[in-house]
């Protein structure tokens, strides 16, 4: 691979190492040709560091579209040899935590979520003054600060509760969050137990906090907390009732949906536009008005994103020699009309967004040392505009971060403007716009329904 031998005869050619072994191994192994380099020649372990540093920052900072594909085939083995061999083999060197803070931390530290938390770890261990300790710190505060959506299949709750006990050191910090958390909940007995051990095992400043909140709970558990004022209300079941609605024809359709009452699949919102599947369609709703602008037959979604006025769907395939086969569709969310087309393949494929952009994690290969990369597109033309290779805890993190904004459960506590209660367990699910002051409620009935949240 001509990068590859590029690499190795520029990272040599200052010393008087014959580079020819290094290279014939490199051809078909760079890891284990830079692993035998540093083990024979360990005063340029650093050398050799800095010197794949510098290589994956120049690439990243290429357009990508003149990115070879050798290139990419490069950037993925120095990026794999830094963190899965040489960090770690020297785990405690102050190189590696450069390493893991550069390339695990820093590229990302804006978008940061709980998944992460692993990966901040090892600053956080490290002793006061120690590198990149108090970004961590910093770092650390954002995370806790922004709780993620609690799915079906994922409950942060519970994640942070597994970290308080992986991490024994950050314990009482994290039990503080979970106790905010449990209060946001209304779960007030488990946020009183959080709270208090959090108040035990704590330094000063968490002890503090804890007993403010734990002062709050007589309070706040007997007033609501927001109040709610229906805007619009439809009736799904009515999308599929024929014209005429005779009796027979009308019974028919019921028995129809007698399987799934609620009729409602994938479903997102970006603040304008709601998208969801039905029991036979994709339906696009104008959020402020309740207008049901288009609707699509659709065969079966494996899951969707709204974001920028555009609705992307996924369906997925498997095929044994490729694995995951995703084929990807935008669709103006106003119009309904087809805007880009793309198909993936890949062991494991996710995507959801950030901000205003369109976000895919992709997996390749059925291993924890295969190679996985995050792309971000220009959701209105399905343009690239940037590539990162993964490492596999990264690839985890952006799993669950992408698919942590989606579908809440019904465990919501809403009153409406006469205290009656409107949004716990009696609706199916719920969703939030982006700034949380409108929610979308479905009951069982079927009927769908938008309130506007107020404190």
């Amino acid at each position: 691979m001509r990068a590859t031998e590029n690499f190795l005869l520029n990272l040599l050619k200052d010393t008087k190492i014959d580079s020819t072994p290094y290279r014939i191994i490199a051809r078909t192994d760079l890891p284990s040709a830079l692993d035998k380099l540093i083990e024979e020649h360990p005063e340029l372990k650093e050398k050799v560091v800095r010197s794949a540093l510098n290589a994956l920052e120049k690439l990243e900072k290429k357009a990508s579209r003149a990115v070879s594909v050798s290139e990419r085939r490069f950037a993925s083995l120095i990026y794999s040899w830094l963190i899965d061999r040489f960090c770690e083999r020297h785990y405690n060197d102050l190189l590696a935590y450069e390493v893991r803070w550069k390339l695990q931390i820093e590229r990302w530290k804006e978008h940061m979520a709980l998944g992460a938390l692993p990966l901040l770890a090892p600053f956080l261990y490290a002793v006061e003054g120690a590198p990149y300790r108090d970004e961590a710190e910093r770092l650390l505060e954002q995370v806790l600060a922004k709780r993620p959506e609690r799915t079906a299949e994922h409950d942060p709750f519970f994640q942070l509760l597994e970290y308080a006990e992986q991490f024994p050191p950050l314990k009482p910090r994290l039990l503080l969050t979970a106790g905010k958390w449990a209060m946001e909940d209304r779960d007030w007995e488990m946020a009183r137990r959080l709270l208090t051990q959090a108040a035990n095992e704590g330094d000063e400043k968490v002890r503090q906090k804890a007993n403010e909140l734990l002062a709050q709970l007589e309070h706040l558990h007997r007033h609501p907390q927001k109040f709610a004022k229906r805007l619009w209300e439809i009736d799904l079941w009515q999308l599929y009732l024929p014209s005429p609605q005779k009796a027979e024809d009308c019974l028919k359709a019921l028995m129809e949906l007698s399987d799934s009452p609620t009729s409602v699949g994938e479903a997102d919102i970006d603040g304008k536009w709601l998208a969801m599947e039905t029991h036979r369609d994709l339906i696009c709703v104008n959020l402020s008005t309740g207008e049901i602008v288009w609707r699509k037959p659709l065969s079966w979604l494996h899951n969707l994103v709204v974001v920028s006025d555009t609705v992307i769907l996924g369906i997925s395939a498997w095929q044994p020699q490729l694995g995951e086969v995703k084929e990807v569709t935008a669709l103006d969310a106003a119009s309904g009309k087809t805007l880009w087309k793309r198909k993936l393949t890949g062991e494991r494929i996710v995507f959801g967004k950030l901000q205003d952009k369109f976000v895919l994690a992709q997996w390749q290969g059925g291993s924890h040392k295969s190679k996985g990369k995050l792309l971000l597109l220009n959701p209105r033309t399905g343009e690239q505009e940037s590539e990162q290779p993964l490492s596999w805890q990264e690839f985890l993190s952006w799993e669950e971060r992408l698919r942590g904004y989606r579908r809440d459960l019904a465990k919501a506590s809403l009153t409406d403007e006469q205290g009656r209660l409107i949004a716990m367990w009696i609706c199916e699910g719920h969703w939030r716009t982006p700034d949380d002051t409108t929610i979308i409620v479905l009951f069982p009935s079927g009927k769908l329904a938008v309130y506007s949240v107020s404190q």
